[in-house]
């Protein structure tokens, strides 16, 4: 049986001058995305946080008319911000069925800031170097 927190206890709080905007279920529709940027920025201008945290929960790509147009802005934008991106249920999908065709590799490596290295799968299943 779950536990709730009394009445009178303390809601949670984010250190001051701190800002998480947490964005899920994409799905491709870039145009609002770029709606939504719009409103992260005018947000952050009127706020001034010291420290601002985009997080993207998945989901990205399919159902939507530009999953290409979609993933080049979320690209775009963690060049020049704070973010965290998750991967979803959809791009799970989406590279197990490129890895069983071994159309690429996905694996983990040991530097933090890069959590997966994708690469083109050789006709053999060996992983080949992709050019940046």
């Amino acid at each position: 049986m779950p536990t709730t927190a009394p009445r009178n206890s303390p809601r949670p709080k984010l250190p001051n001058g701190v800002r998480i905007y947490a964005l899920s279920d994409i799905h491709g529709c870039a145009h609002l995305l770029e709606q939504m940027f719009a409103v992260i920025d005018a947000d952050m201008a009127n706020s001034r946080p010291y420290r601002a945290i985009e997080v993207f929960l998945g989901d990205y790509i399919d159902r939507g008319p530009d999953s290409r147009h979609t993933l080049d802005l979320l690209i775009r934008r963690s060049r020049r911000r704070n973010t965290v991106f998750l991967k979803g249920n959809h791009e799970a999908y989406f590279t197990s069925v490129l890895e069983r065709h071994r159309m690429v590799s996905v694996r983990r490596t040991p530097d933090p800031d890069v959590v997966w290295r994708v690469g083109r799968a050789s006709p053999q299943g060996r992983t080949v170097r992709s050019r940046a």
